[in-house]
């Protein structure tokens, strides 16, 4: 292959009509990412049931452990949104229906893939700020910026392996992290920059929710817990939506023009 074919087999996503489609997708399907989450709103109930782990301040160990276990089944939910949603973005299944169940093989498989990624986003994230910390007088002011400068690295080279979650939805053993790299090589920053734009919406709406509950002097109230809760779930499941729906535009553009080439 010489350097001209190769240069020629490189995929470079529109980053700005991908953002673009993957906004109007959510806006103009709304309905359907509610019909998708409906079901996972019932993890309300196990919330209340743990004593609202997600509200809590505790820092006993009980506390902590409610604490995983919600957000661990939160991610089960959030991983079968996503996969219903993007099975809907790409292969247009569309059999949304309100509280309807879903948890199965994929799902959970999309789940598995989806929390390795994440550790190997996070664990990294986690020893370069637990270095900066304890060599926080060697490095100086200069150990904070070159820190930062390392977890957008890290961000930039790992978002790159989400491309790999479509794949596993649409139930394709063939794709792998190998195969996710590979694709987006012309493109080492725009999935990193796609997936921060989309979470700027959640981003904003958490702040809002934060100043909310400070302004209501963070009431104890059980109903006041209740709504509280629901927003959060809201909030992140609109977050998960908006995130999945640029991924899956994205994936479709790059494996079209892959096998189209």
């Amino acid at each position: 292959m010489t350097d001209n074919d190769s240069a020629s087999s490189v995929i470079r996503l529109p980053l700005g009509e991908t953002l673009k489609r993957s906004f109007l997708y959510i806006a103009l399907n709304f309905k359907d990412c509610v019909k998708i989450a409906s079901f996972w709103y019932l993890l309300v109930v196990i919330d209340i049931l743990l004593g609202f782990p997600s509200l809590s301040e505790s820092l006993t160990a009980q506390s902590q452990f409610n604490r995983l276990a919600s957000a661990l089944l939160m991610s089960v939910g959030y991983a079968a949104i996503a996969v219903c949603l993007c099975r809907g973005i790409i292969l247009q299944e569309k059999d949304y229906r309100y509280f309807k169940p879903a948890l199965d093989e994929r799902i959970m498989r999309y789940w598995g893939y989806n929390i390795l990624i994440t550790l190997m986003m996070v664990l990294p994230m986690v020893a370069i700020v637990f270095f900066q910390l304890k060599n926080k007088e060697l490095l100086g002011g200069v150990g904070s910026l070159l820190s930062l400068v390392l977890i957008v690295a890290v961000g930039i080279i790992v978002t790159r392996f989400y491309l790999l979650l479509p794949a596993k939805a649409l139930d394709r053993k063939d794709f792998s992290l190998a195969s996710a790299w590979q694709l987006t090589a012309g493109d080492r920053g725009k999935i990193f920059l796609g997936v921060f734009v989309m979470a700027i919406p959640g981003m904003i709406l958490v702040m809002l929710l934060s100043a909310l509950n400070t302004y209501f002097g963070s009431a104890d109230s059980f109903i006041y817990k209740i709504i509280f809760s629901l927003l959060s779930m809201s909030i992140s499941f609109i977050d998960t939506c908006l995130k999945v729906s640029f991924l899956s535009h994205a994936y479709q553009y790059y494996v079209y023009y892959k096998e189209h080439q």
